[in-house]
């Protein structure tokens, strides 16, 4: 049990960080299309000390502030970050392929309970990430920095609908047949 439950571990954990790394990629693309801030700007009002901004500053010549500065630095650690967090995704993923062909499994877990769970905590990812966008957004008046939860919450949300799309259908075992032992119905006659 507990080699078929670290194996989905495994396999969750990895395709969670692909997940993560795809939406650095869709972060870089929001940043391209409506500029950096919306993906890592700062909202409104936020200062930094004066060792901050030089440090910032050090890290982005090109720019002409603080808040500039604070864009750019930021920016770089949300896309590459998570990008690098996809690359041990699909290292992961590697490592779980290896493992499953050469582990015996001892089929304890139920059917469907990796793809469960992963539409579960994709589903809670996309709402909490989404929900939070649009608060920021048009509760909050803010643009700056949504981006980062947006891309986040949209990869999220087509991780859960496809994990949905391997759920086992109700009563039905995984050769086909209808629990209980009558074979399913072709639709010929």
């Amino acid at each position: 049990m507990w080699g078929d439950l670290i194996l989905a571990a495994i396999g969750l954990g990895s395709v969670g960080m692909v997940a993560v790394g795809v939406s650095g990629l869709v972060a870089e693309a929001l940043g391209a299309i409506f500029g950096r801030g919306f993906v890592a700007g700062d909202p409104s009002g936020v200062t930094y000390t004066k060792a901050r901004c030089d440090y910032l500053l050090e890290y982005a010549p090109g720019a002409h502030n603080c808040a500039e500065a604070a864009t750019a630095h930021h920016f770089g650690e949300v896309v590459e970050y998570r990008v690098a967090a996809g690359v041990l995704g699909l290292i992961g993923l590697g490592v779980w392929l290896l493992l499953r062909r050469r582990t015996p499994r001892a089929g304890v877990l139920p059917e469907g309970f990796t793809s469960t769970v992963a539409t579960a905590l994709f589903t809670v990812a996309a709402a909490g990430l989404l929900l939070e966008s649009v608060d920021m957004t048009a509760v909050g008046g803010e643009s700056s920095g949504v981006g980062a939860l947006l891309s986040g919450g949209l990869v999220a949300a087509v991780a859960a609908v496809g994990f949905v799309g391997l759920l086992p259908s109700p009563g039905c075992s995984p050769r086909g047949r209808l629990r209980g032992g009558t074979a399913r119905s072709s639709g010929r006659a």
